[in-house]
């Protein structure tokens, strides 16, 4: 069950973000298109390089340098930086979305503790 609900908040996080970013860009069509293909790209590659990374077991080598960061926390970062920058979202999607959605995009980390603590009582979850 909470092997699910980590798969079942998953998606809801992507529905999320693509339904704030369908929001942000409704000024124009062209944009709600463009603004929800280069998320549904983005997301696709991300995740054919994060099952690339554990399928090698690339995380699983401790030794200098430490690959987390190199790996994961710089391209999420690089990805931002270069969002932002661009004219597209930097100055057509992102001012658009509502200053609240921050707030309620980080309600999800309510339900990942809450997973996490299942996981905890649960000895058998791997």
């Amino acid at each position: 069950m909470v092997q699910a609900g980590f798969y079942i908040l998953s998606g809801f996080m992507f529905l999320s973000i693509l339904f704030m970013l369908k929001k942000a860009a409704s000024v124009d069509q062209i944009y709600t298109d463009r603004a929800a293909n280069t998320y549904l790209i983005w997301f696709v590659v991300w995740i054919i390089y994060i099952s690339l990374i554990s399928a090698f077991d690339v995380l699983l080598n401790f030794e200098l340098p430490p690959r987390l960061p190199l790996l994961i926390v710089a391209p999420v970062m690089i990805s931002i930086i270069l969002f932002n920058w661009t004219e597209f979202f930097g100055k057509k999607i992102i001012p658009n979305v509502a200053p609240s959605f921050a707030i309620y995009i980080q309600s999800f980390r309510i339900f990942v503790e809450l997973l996490i603590y299942g996981a905890f009582l649960n000895p058998h979850y791997s």
